[in-house]
């Protein structure tokens, strides 16, 4: 099954060619340190004196992508999610989860991340760039009142669709409402860290 977010069908021969092979594997704390830069050289004080290298660095810089690739890592802890696009003449839903390889690769139409299972059969494309926020709500379901706890990326504008919704998984030997053991105290400790709202 393959998911698209933030691209149409026209972009996905470009997304494949594009797509680097390299695999995100990093830790959390290694985006940090991925990202920092500290100066080299050393330089001139007030004084005339020479400072080392040591003296002066600049603070860690973090992408939008590394964030979310930060955010996608630590949601890989509430296992099988359900993937929800929704389009004007179509609506996807698929069963996948955070914790699959996650690549990330550039296009003219954007900084992409690839989620994908090891056989390739649940792929999902995130336009990093089209994400200005990342939400966390627990909330009644429209039919059947049981809650849902789900993830919605969005985009800039506030009245349009979400680009990806990921809700958390019902047992489906229990029915809707029933979540898998643990489930919901992760997606609770996420909003912990998080909190419902993310602004990029």
């Amino acid at each position: 099954m393959l998911a698209f977010c933030g691209a149409g069908p026209a972009a996905a021969e470009s997304i494949r060619a594009r797509q680097r092979r390299a695999s995100w594997n990093e830790k959390p704390a290694a985006i940090a340190r991925r990202g920092s830069r500290s100066a080299t050289r050393g330089i001139t004080g007030v004084s005339g004196t020479r400072m080392g290298a040591d003296t002066v660095s600049s603070q860690p810089i973090v992408s939008k992508r590394d964030k979310l690739l930060e955010f996608m890592h630590d949601a890989g802890q509430l296992g099988t999610l359900r993937f929800i696009v929704i389009s004007d003449g179509a609506v996807l839903e698929t069963i996948g989860r955070l914790d699959y390889t996650k690549t990330p690769f550039d296009t003219p139409l954007g900084e992409y991340v690839t989620v994908a299972s090891t056989d390739k059969l649940f792929e999902c494309h995130v336009n990093c760039s089209k994400v200005s926020k990342v939400t966390l709500s627990t909330e009644p379901a429209k039919q059947g009142g049981h809650m849902l706890h789900v993830i919605r990326f969005k985009g800039a504008d506030e009245q349009a669709r979400p680009l990806l919704s990921c809700l958390l998984q019902y047992d489906p030997s229990q029915g809707a409402g029933n979540y898998l053991a643990g489930a919901v105290d992760n997606f609770n400790s996420l909003v912990q860290k998080y909190s419902n709202e993310m602004t990029f």
